[in-house]
């Protein structure tokens, strides 16, 4: 029984001991690093202690394969306190070309009995020599508002500026602003293939852009999007520009002329109607409608009624005038009316201001009044005399 007691205190005061031991570890960054021939590259490396007791002085060492060397290569670290830490920093500089895997070991002798003796190493990538190096443009630098709903090609040069191949990428072509405010064909955004790029070399890809909600965008480029290149700067590696979108086309129809609207029955009478765009961008092609209200086949509009009048596209401020004639057929009041893309086949800033009315006073059809007279009115004759006489028929009407 004593025996056996003696075993568990034993046991217990030997996980007392472990308990109270420093546990050093690594971290080194950065990770990976590139570097000509004959350049350097510099890594900071971080001990740190998550043990429970204080660690003793020891050291810190560099290993690393042939083509590299490192400064230093041993490194003094001093006594740490549970949960404290040093830095240290290493200077690597490229000899030969090629990729290296440098490591940096904490007590290499293992002089410090840890908690984990696994956790004493940490290492990092090097590639020496030459790395493609990618960039992207986009042409041309949009200064001009775009028009609405018209297409623009736009260019997007993807370029290797390193001495070496550079392998197979992808390009993205995306913008930034209001959702569905650009359209970019072939896709939105555009993922655009990139072969292997000799050093010097070009990809140059077309694109269309096209405005479909007036504003401000920005179009970007980004080269190797999916990172499938190392490169010696991978901060090159975008291109915007600035892309504004002009304001919506805006129709209006306008019947003249605007004065003498009294009308005279059976009269054919020349009126225009002009459409007009007042927007920012141009109106595709439409169709502007002439009409009437009032009494019905009280007004004969010619060619047609009602007559739907072919517009041209529209520039910004152009105009488009077609000619018509409006007849008077029954007296009365009417509206003549003009609507502009009556078949609203054009988005457009205001789609409340495209009509124009007229009204029009149709005189009564003129009214014949005939008058007959008969002269002269009085004369003396024999019997059996003839006297002559002139019957006179007289229209004194307005018909």
């Amino acid at each position: 029984m004593r025996w056996n007691l003696l075993v568990v205190l034993a046991l217990f005061g030997a996980v007392a001991v472990q308990a109270n031991l420093p546990d050093l570890t690594l971290t080194a960054s950065p990770s990976t690093a590139w570097a000509a021939l004959g350049r350097q590259a510099v890594f900071s490396v971080r001990v740190s202690n998550f043990g429970n007791s204080f660690s003793g002085r020891t050291q810190l060492a560099a290993t690393f394969p042939d083509g590299l060397s490192v400064s230093p290569s041993l490194s003094s670290v001093p006594a740490l306190l549970a949960g404290r830490s040093a830095a240290f920093s290493f200077t690597v500089t490229c000899v030969k070309q090629g990729a290296y895997s440098p490591s940096f070991v904490v007590d290499p002798r293992n002089s410090i009995a840890e908690l984990n003796e696994n956790n004493n190493a940490a290492s990092v990538s090097v590639t020496c020599g030459e790395l493609p190096d990618l960039g992207v443009a986009i042409t041309p630098r949009a200064s001009q508002p775009l028009s609405y709903d018209e297409a623009a090609a736009f260019n997007v040069t993807t370029l290797n500026f390193g001495r070496v191949n550079a392998g197979q990428s992808a390009t993205v072509v995306a913008y930034s602003g209001f959702t569905g405010g650009l359209l970019i064909q072939p896709s939105t955004p555009a993922y655009l293939p990139i072969a292997q790029l000799a050093p010097g070399g070009k990809s140059l890809a077309q694109f269309k852009l096209t405005c479909r909600i007036p504003g401000v965008y920005f179009l970007n480029a980004y080269a190797d999007i999916a990172k499938a290149v190392r490169e010696s700067n991978e901060n090159n590696n975008d291109d915007g520009v600035k892309v504004t979108c002009a304001g919506f086309p805006d129709l209006n129809a306008t019947i003249s002329p605007r004065a003498n609207l009294t009308l005279s029955y059976d009269k054919a009478n020349l009126f225009n109607v002009t459409t007009l765009n007042f927007g920012k961008s141009p109106a595709g092609q439409s169709a502007t409608l002439v009409d009437y209200s009032g009494p019905k086949e009280g007004l004969w509009i010619l060619p047609l009624t009602p007559a739907y009048l072919p517009v041209p596209r529209l520039a910004p401020g152009a105009n488009s005038v077609s000619g018509l004639y409006v007849t008077c057929r029954l007296p009365g009041v009417y509206s003549l009316f003009g609507l502009a893309d009556v078949k609203n086949v054009v988005r457009e800033s205001n789609e409340l201001n495209n009509n124009d009315t007229l009204v029009l006073n149709c005189a009564n059809p003129p009214s014949p009044d005939l008058v007959s007279r008969i002269s002269p009115r009085s004369q003396s004759a024999f019997v059996g005399q003839v006297v002559p006489v002139v019957l006179t028929t007289s229209n004194v009407g307005n018909g």
